[in-house]
This record gives structure tokens, sequence and C-alpha cells, in this order.
């Protein structure tokens, strides 16, 4: 009688642990397998400290909609600190990361943007916003690597900005 009552518990259990292990292929998710929930997965770079950044960029969205920036160019293992200023009159997301990790990031802001208000490579600015964000990019041999700004109906593509990660000149 108790095995009957367990059978149906094992069964989810397995399916679960198939349907986390399909996720693996996937360059980086906010949730599935342990390297993915610990961010392991990623390889465009990590969260930097504004203090201790090498390098400035103003990145601001217009009151019209539009970035002011169409590209980056940084060094491999640089901390860029991005001054962001959002003059438009809706909340965005400001993401850093790779095109998947930014279409999922831009997904999950469309359904509930506060599910990603404490996700590492991306900031939340309401209208008129000011703020800092800081990454490294440690990313040698890396995708391409995007900066962006993500609207409420999870637009991202319109604002992306390449980042060219070259190496540096100290490697």
């Amino acid at each position: 009688m108790q095995f009957k009552n367990l059978f149906p518990i094992l069964l989810t259990v397995a399916a679960t642990i198939g349907i986390s292990q399909a996720n693996d292929g996937y360059i980086h998710s906010h949730s599935g397998t342990p390297r993915q929930l610990t961010n392991a997965d990623v390889n465009f770079g990590s969260p930097a400290s504004v203090k201790f950044a090498d390098r400035g960029y103003e990145f601001k969205l217009g009151a019209d909609g539009k970035a002011s920036r169409s590209w980056f160019s940084v060094e491999s293992s640089e901390r860029v600190r991005f001054d962001l200023e959002n003059q438009s009159d809706h909340v965005v997301a400001f993401v850093v990361g790779d095109e998947p990790a930014i279409a999922e990031y831009a997904q999950l802001f469309r359904k509930d943007p506060a599910s990603v208000s404490n996700d590492f490579h991306g900031v939340i600015l309401s209208p008129g916003e000011k703020k800092n964000f800081a990454w490294k990019f440690d990313t040698s041999g890396s995708p391409k690597v995007l900066a962006t700004y993500v609207t409420l109906d999870g637009e991202y593509k319109k604002n992306k900005a390449p980042v060219s990660v070259t190496r540096s000149r100290d490697h």
C-alpha cells in the first residue's frame, strides 16, 4: 500500500531530473541544473564593483526609446562601469549577456519584472532614473556579448549594442 503511494512521487522526481538535464545544452538559464542556478554556466563575463572599474561608458535610453550607443569596445578582463540613464517614460532594464541569456531575461521581464530584480547581469531603471552597473569582461573565447535595454514588452533587439572584447595588452 505504501509503495503505491510512493510510485507517483518517484515518477515525478524522475521526470523533473530529465527536464533539468535537457536544459544542460542551453548556454545560460535562470533555472535548471545546479550549474545554471549558480550561474557557473555563464561565459559572457561576471559582475564587478563600480568602485574598481577600469573604464566608464555612458549608455542612455532617450525619450524616443533609442539608446545613445550602438556598440562598445573593451579589453578582455576589463571592468567597465556603465553610467545608465532612462530618459523614457517607461520602466526598462539594462542587461549584459549573450543573445540566449538576454532573450530569456527579456521573456522573464515581460512576464514579471520583479522576477529579475536581483538578477546578476541586469538592472531595472524607472523613468528618469540614473544608475551605475559594472561588469567584468572575463570572456576569453566567449560568444558575442551584448549590452541592451529591455522594455516591458520584452523587446531588446532594437537597442542591442555589440561589445567587442579584444585580448588584453597585458596578456
